[in-house]
């Protein structure tokens, strides 16, 4: 313990000692969250994947492990666990608005509870085979892109939220 020097202030030295002691604390406080950080594994890397038919082509973030299926314009992703199951398809507007694409498309599923999250997306499910899918209409310039998820829904959505065009 350190000792106060004579003709030193007590009110000083206390601040010393305490500024010492506190950035002692703070400098063993991040020695342990940086072992911590460290010993944790890293997230897989996602692999930026481009989709599409060559007219209008799109990127999603695939994460590593998950398998992938190009089927026509249309591309199926398998996670690693193969929990999650998400295949996505472009369709032009037509010139359309997206509106009555949304509208036709529940007429066509016979789906009634269709919400728009966003003003570029729209959200309904449909079971199949007892299957709840959850499906996504998502406007791309003058595309729109359907996405279609079965299983561990949640596994997908960063997949999903990485969906951009291709300039």
């Amino acid at each position: 313990m350190p000792t106060r020097r004579q003709g030193s202030r007590p009110c000083l030295w206390i601040s010393a000692m305490t500024t010492n002691r506190a950035s002692y604390h703070a400098l063993l406080y991040l020695t342990l969250v940086f072992a911590l950080v460290l010993a944790c594994p890293a997230p897989s890397e996602a692999l930026v994947r481009e989709y599409g038919p060559s007219y209008q082509r799109f990127t999603l973030d695939v994460p590593a492990g998950w398998q992938e299926k190009i089927v026509d314009d249309s591309v199926q992703l398998i996670s690693a666990d193969k929990k999650t199951v998400l295949s996505a398809r472009l369709f032009p507007r037509e010139g359309k608005r997206m509106e009555a694409l949304v509208h036709k498309a529940a007429r066509d599923l016979n789906v009634s509870g269709i919400h728009q999250k966003d003003d570029k997306t729209w959200v309904f499910y449909v079971a199949s085979e007892n299957v709840r899918i959850r499906n996504s209409l998502h406007i791309l310039k003058d595309y729109v892109v359907l996405i279609s998820v079965s299983g561990q829904m949640e596994a997908a959505d960063p997949v999903i939220a990485s969906l951009r065009p291709r300039e």
